[in-house]
């Protein structure tokens, strides 16, 4: 699909609240990835802190947030900007659990564990 396309109809989307299609109502949802789904799981202890401290928020793409603070947009990446947000609202941090990269874009079907790469295997005894 065109990607310009795409965008427009879930733009569309947005703006009119509910879609139909032959008199069914559907939803649209933007394709994103395994790894950036993990890090929107992994961060929900932390925007719902974020709700509950009535803080506006935003999503950084591919991971991460950004939140409107009262000194100013703050985006947050890692542990450590959580860490240095939470100080500075001076709330307790968000007990999070940051998922691995590659494990989150790997299909089910392949194994959990880390092969070693051969380009990188020693050369055999002489």
């Amino acid at each position: 699909m065109d990607f310009q396309l795409k965008e427009e109809i879930l733009w569309k989307a947005r703006d009119s609240g509910r879609v139909f299609l032959e008199d069914t109502e559907v939803q649209l949802y933007p394709d994103l990835s395994p790894a950036t789904l993990a890090y929107r799981r992994a961060l929900r202890p932390f925007t719902r802190q974020l709700q509950a401290n009535k803080l506006k928020y935003s999503w950084c793409f591919p991971t991460g947030s950004q939140v409107s603070t009262p000194k100013g947009p703050f985006a947050v990446r890692d542990r450590k900007d959580l860490d240095a947000l939470a100080e500075e609202l001076q709330i307790t941090p968000a007990p999070i659990q940051w998922p691995v990269p590659w494990r989150c874009t790997l299909p089910p079907w392949v194994p959990r564990t880390r092969t070693p790469d051969p380009r990188y295997r020693k050369p055999p005894d002489s």
